[in-house]
Order: structure tokens, then sequence, then C-alpha cells
């Protein structure tokens, strides 16, 4: 899996939408969806910000299922 379709999961399994994440994460609501469908890379700082939000470490987003 990607790290955006770990972004999603995660994110999905918390019931949130992209606005939840974004306003918890402080990241626009489009760089969130274009993360999610591989439109774009995040930077290291971005992927801090969303797995802090999320309460996961941040390796989590770069494990493969």
């Amino acid at each position: 899996m990607t790290i955006g379709g770990q972004v999603r999961k995660y994110r999905n399994l918390k019931g949130w939408s992209l606005d939840e994440l974004g306003s918890r994460s402080k990241l626009a609501k489009s760089t969130l969806s274009d993360i999610e469908n591989n439109k774009a890379m995040p930077s290291i700082k971005s992927l801090k910000r969303i797995a802090e939000a999320l309460g996961i470490d941040v390796d989590y987003l770069f494990k493969e299922e």
C-alpha cells in the first residue's frame, strides 16, 4: 500500500473526513486529497503532522500491507 493509501486507511479508521484531518494536521484538504490519491508526495514535515493528527507513529505510513 502506498503512503497515500495508508493515510486514507488511518483517516477512515478514525471516521474522519478530509476536512477533519486537514483541521487537525493544519494541512489543506486539497493537499491531503492529492497525497491520498498519489498525486503528490508529502514532505517529511507534512507526514509528521498527519501522523501526529492521526495519533500514530510516522513509520505506520510506510508499512506495506
